[in-house]
């Protein structure tokens, strides 16, 4: 199976991502940074219109609204093949839902975060796809609240019966206490593979990051899955984050 994760800096490349999903013949894609209304850089829903035109099935996971507007919206999507069938979600918080007046003005270290959980079948094979977008501020090193978001998120992770893939934007550079509180539970593909940088020094707005960039985004693999391609898309600009792509087996006991 083909894995895509990718937080999209709210829509800032949205026909570009488009058509690379519709290239690339993706079984599982996760999405961070998947915004609706004023919240993104154009008004368009971005969750509905990847649907609509790549016919892929999708679950959205709102992380916070604009006050007074709900179709302004952030949060984390997945997005399957019709091939793959759903049979379980749970939706997990780190800090309560909430409408805010103005996320720009509101500090990043606030703005709540959550995690999609997502059972799937395959032919007669099931897994998990577990997709998030930790907090940021002010560095990509530990803080409390982010610990203690890293916390409950392994809490639950050690909870699935089944195998898994754990992948979004973490936010935080891999010798990280939230890093280690995961890495017991699947293999960091980051720190195996050696990348240093998933930011897109050609459209990230913090030119100062680069060389070296930043390696904050995570793709964790269950020890039952078995990888046979890994892949930092650092060629394409669709974000200001590099995209991260793995191919997958689901290993027989």
């Amino acid at each position: 199976m083909k894995f895509l994760t990718l937080n999209i800096y709210k829509g800032l490349c949205l026909e570009k991502v488009i058509s690379f999903i519709e290239e690339g013949l993706f079984d599982v894609i996760h999405m961070q940074e998947v915004t609706g209304g004023a919240e993104g850089f154009t008004d368009i829903d971005c969750f509905t219109e990847i649907k609509k035109r790549t016919g892929m099935q999708g679950e959205l996971a709102v992380s916070w609204n604009r006050a007074g507007d709900k179709s302004a919206y952030l949060g984390n999507a997945t997005f399957f093949s019709p091939s793959i069938i759903l049979e379980e979600r749970i939706d997990l918080r780190f800090t309560p839902l909430e409408e805010l007046e103005d996320s720009k003005k509101t500090a990043a270290s606030r703005h709540p975060r959550n995690a999609l959980f997502l059972r799937f079948k395959k032919d007669a094979d099931f897994f998990w796809s577990v997709n998030t977008h930790m907090a940021w501020g002010p560095t990509p090193f530990d803080e409390p609240y982010k610990i203690e978001a890293a916390k409950i998120l392994a809490r639950n992770m050690e909870q699935l019966k089944e195998p898994f893939l754990l992948a979004g934007d973490f936010n935080v550079v891999t010798d990280t206490e939230v890093i280690g509180l995961i890495e017991p539970l699947a293999r960091n593909l980051i720190r195996e593979k050696g990348v240093i940088n998933t930011l897109n020094p050609r459209l990230h707005r913090v030119p100062e990051l680069f060389p070296p960039g930043l390696a904050v985004d995570y793709i964790f693999i269950h020890p039952s899955i078995s990888i046979n391609n890994f892949k930092v898309l650092d060629q394409v600009d669709l974000s200001d984050h590099q995209g991260l792509m793995v191919d997958f087996q689901l290993m027989k006991p």
